[in-house]
This record gives structure tokens, sequence and C-alpha cells, in this order.
């Protein structure tokens, strides 16, 4: 059996897929796997943390594939920050989301604190909660009565 992007899919759906590995006659028992390192979740915890003496675990830097398109390389290292490299290029386990706000937070990069208020003006709201998956966001009246409201799932 064979299972892509692991690391996407839930500690249950691994766990129905590891009861299916059970013909006796089979030639091969055993399930393979490749994936992102996609934050520290239970694919960490099972192979990494607590490794088995049953599993092996390798880790590619996608600059080592000789199968990927030549400016693939090039345009994830323009795009992303170190860490982001980390993950997607390096093949590393890294902590997108252990920041308060984000990862790549700063408070003396992100936020001004000479900004002058404007009275009755409205305030922006954006909340990110790091998950890739949802965002929403406010703009707010002084009086706090939303103006608008916009939320996604993707």
């Amino acid at each position: 059996m064979v299972i892509n992007e692991v690391t996407l899919i839930s500690k249950a759906a691994f766990d129905a897929a590891l009861a299916r590995v059970r013909l006796k006659s089979a030639a091969l028992r055993q399930i393979a796997m490749s994936g992102t390192p996609e934050s520290f979740n239970w694919v960490y915890e099972y192979f990494v943390e607590n490794p088995r003496d049953d599993t092996d675990l390798f880790f590619g830097d996608v600059r080592k594939n000789t199968h990927v398109a030549a400016d693939y390389v090039p345009n994830l290292m323009a795009s992303y920050d170190s860490v982001m490299v980390e993950q997607y290029v390096e093949g590393k386990f890294v902590n997108l989301t252990g920041k308060r706000a984000a990862y790549a937070f700063s408070r003396q990069i992100h936020t001004a604190p000479d900004v002058e208020r404007i009275e009755h003006a409205p305030i922006l709201v954006s909340l990110d909660f790091s998950t890739l998956t949802r965002w929403r966001q406010n703009a707010l009246e002084p009086s706090r009565k939303p103006l608008k409201s916009r939320s996604t799932g993707i």
C-alpha cells in the first residue's frame, strides 16, 4: 500500500490503512508513505518522537530530486522565507505556528507604536490562525459594530 502526502491525513485514516495490511500471502506487507513534514502532528510523534524498529524514516531535500521542473526549486526559494524553505525545500519538521500571532511575527518589524489614532476612524482587524485553510477579516467602527465581515475556507 502507498500513501502520498501522509502528513495531510488524519491518524484515524492511517490506522484504517494499517488495519488493511493483513494478507498473509502478500509478497510484501508494508505501507510506503511520502509527504512534506507539515507541522508537528501525529506523523512527527509516530515516526520521530517514538520511532519503531519496524519503520524507516528518510528525509529528502527537493533540490536533489531530478524529476522536478528546472524552475521549481528557484520559484520556491524566491517565494518562501528561511523557515518555509526548511520545511518545503529541505524536508524538515519546523514550527510554523509556535508564536502568538504567526511564526514570522516580530513586534519590532510588524508594529508601529508611533501611529497616530484618528478619532472615529474604523479599526481593521485581521485574524490568521496559521492553518492555511481559514482566515477572517473584520472592519470595526469605534462602537465595535462590524462594518463588514468576510471568512473563507480553502
